[in-house]
């Protein structure tokens, strides 16, 4: 944990350093690191610190549920483009997606935050919404394109309801001609 999860290999490179550091600063029970651990500690292989460490990591990994529920057949009416188009080299064309802060579940109340971020600079904007509705998705929009410190040109989503719907794909094309979705799944 403190060595912010390095593979097994790189670890045993570097399990001196670590070990010296622990003990120094009293992070180990010295009482219970004998010569003979300590020296296991110090020629341990990476594939065996792996395969040790690979019950706890697993149960560290962030896992996750999705909210996204696909839109109704408007892909038709929406630009389906590829990454490294040219619209990615200036700034301006933006990924957004909706964030649930829901935990394990979707049942209940929960935050969300619309994230709008643009390709080529990483700017990044929030807002919190009530709810994925598309009218709170829509009056959002406004918000977010003013916290820009540059013209927002198009909008690139998943395939969602929220985004794939007439009233955004409306409001974009009506301000920038274009809206594009990643495909099914974005």
């Amino acid at each position: 944990m403190l060595a912010g999860q390095p593979s097994g290999k790189y670890l045993a490179a570097t399990m001196g350093i670590w070990l010296s550091k622990l003990i120094e600063h009293g992070e180990l029970d010295t009482a219970r690191l004998s010569e003979h651990t300590e020296a296991q500690l110090l020629t341990v292989s990476g594939a065996s610190i792996d395969r040790l460490l690979k019950p706890t990591r697993d149960a560290m990994r962030l896992t996750g549920i999705s909210g996204t529920k696909a839109g109704p057949l408007l892909r038709t009416s929406i630009t389906v483009r590829k990454a490294g188009d040219e619209h990615e080299r200036v700034p301006g064309f933006c990924e957004i997606d909706l964030v649930l802060h829901c935990g394990s579940t979707l049942k209940g109340e929960f935050a969300r935050s619309l994230t709008v971020t643009d390709v080529r600079t990483g700017w990044t904007s929030n807002i919190a919404l009530k709810n994925g509705r598309t009218g709170w998705v829509l009056e959002a929009m406004p918000i977010i394109e003013s916290r820009l410190p540059f013209r927002l040109t198009g909008i690139d989503s998943d395939d969602g309801g929220e985004f794939i719907n007439e009233a955004l794909i409306g409001w974009a094309a009506e301000r920038y001609g274009l809206f594009a979705v990643e495909g099914v799944g974005g």
